[in-house]
């Protein structure tokens, strides 16, 4: 199924520790006055993860509701990424979306998703994110286009500096990129 036709909107991106549910990554897409302060940001992962977090020692995917809000969210080893939607949106959409971003990061890291794994290659995560959703829009749910197109760039085995590929360095596309975000 191609979700970028659907431009399937997308509320926020979490990357949470599965254990105590501290933040590691988030990004915010619309509707940006929900989360226009640190405060209320910080209260919904809480809330989400709240709700989540009885599901924290299942390994694997499930969808919940959240704060009015469709959450599909997956964990792995120490990580729960989690892809936040309006209640209305199709889990079977933003599943896509979750499992695109699970499987490039993978691909690309060349390892299994782990808190410490994520921290150390942040710049990634994030050109991943912008890569996948732009404003809350599905651009690609196909990890099979992203990680050979991002792989070179980012291998943990690459001898490139990350900061000159963020920059938009040869082997990197910035065309996704969102520096304001």
């Amino acid at each position: 199924m191609d979700v970028t036709s659907q431009l399937a909107p997308v509320s926020a991106v979490l990357i949470l520790d599965a254990q105590s549910g501290k933040s590691v990554v988030t990004r915010y897409y619309h509707p940006l006055s929900k989360f226009a302060s640190e405060k209320t940001k910080a209260e919904f992962e809480t809330a989400v993860y709240g709700k989540l977090r009885r599901y924290a020692a299942a390994q694997g995917t499930s969808v919940v509701f959240t704060d009015r809000a469709l959450a599909v969210f997956h964990v792995s080893n120490d990580v729960m990424v989690t892809v936040v939607g309006p209640s209305a949106e199709s889990e079977l959409l933003l599943g896509d979306v979750l499992d695109t971003i699970i499987e490039t990061l993978s691909n690309v890291l060349e390892s299994q998703l782990e808190i410490s794994l994520i921290q150390e290659n942040m710049n990634l995560v994030f050109v991943v994110l912008d890569e996948v959703i732009h404003h809350g829009r599905v651009l690609t749910d196909s990890p099979a286009v992203l990680a050979p197109h991002l792989a070179p760039a980012f291998s943990p085995s690459a001898a490139t500096n990350i900061g000159d590929q963020v920059r938009g360095g040869p082997a990197c596309s910035t065309a996704g990129i969102n520096h304001a975000a």
